[in-house]
This record gives C-alpha cells, structure tokens and sequence, in this order.
C-alpha cells in the first residue's frame, strides 16, 4: 500500500490493514518524503491494534530518470508469520495492546438526597481515570 502525506480517510486504511493481517496476509507499506511519518505512524497503530506482528523496516532512495532528483523512502513489511530476523530493520513481535496504561482506580462516596423523606443516602463508586505519564 502507498502512503501519502495528504491522504484521506486513515480510518479506513488502518481498517484494511488489520482485517488483512487478521486473516495472516502480509502488508507492505510504502511512504517517500513526508509521508514517511504516517506510514510509521500507521504501522505502529496496527501492531498495537493487532499484537504479535512481526515488522521489517528498510530505507529506500529513488532517482527520478527525467530530472535526476532524488528522493528518499521508507518500506516497511508487517505480517503475522515470522520475517527474516536477520534483516537489520526486523522487530520483534509485542502483545496486543502494548500501549496501553494501565487505569487507576478510587473509590468516591457520593450522598444524594430524596426530598421525600429528607434522608440523605451514600453510595460508593469505583472511577477510573487515566495515568498521567512522566
């Protein structure tokens, strides 16, 4: 797949992406220039969404033969199955959700009234709220 800087509808690419690697087909990415962030980008999305895929990065340059310019790329191969761990961009495999933090918990007692009866109840609920990175 060709990654481009001013390309629409990520959504739908990262979900072609992973319904592809979960039925174990293998996916190249292929970005030059700017969109070589996003497809880094992309990648990374995919491991985490779809855990213990194997991933090979490798640099590119192209020569344009009219003008002689050149450009430089990145091609990265993720699939299900095992890659050539001997290639110098090979990393390895990490569990499905390797992002994400864990979630704190505390407990808050809340006290409603009910005009009824003018008594006061208290209740706990458990929250959970989000770790704050250091």
């Amino acid at each position: 797949m060709r990654v481009s800087a001013k390309q629409q509808n990520l959504r739908a690419r990262l979900g072609w992406l992973t319904q592809r690697l979960n039925n174990d087909q293998p996916v190249t990415l292929l970005a030059y220039g700017s969109a070589i962030g996003t497809a880094i980008w992309m990648s990374s999305v995919v491991r985490n969404k779809v855990g213990d895929v194997h991933q090979v990065s490798s640099l590119l340059e192209h020569t344009f033969k009219d003008d002689g310019r050149e450009t430089h790329g990145v091609k990265i191969e993720l699939s299900k199955t095992p890659l050539d761990d001997s290639a110098p961009g090979y990393q390895l495999p990490e569990a499905k959700g390797f992002w994400v933090q864990p979630r704190r918990q505390r407990v808050v007692t809340v006290k409603t009234k009910t005009t009824e009866k003018e008594k006061t109840t208290e209740r706990k609920v458990v929250k959970t709220e989000e770790t704050a990175e250091a």
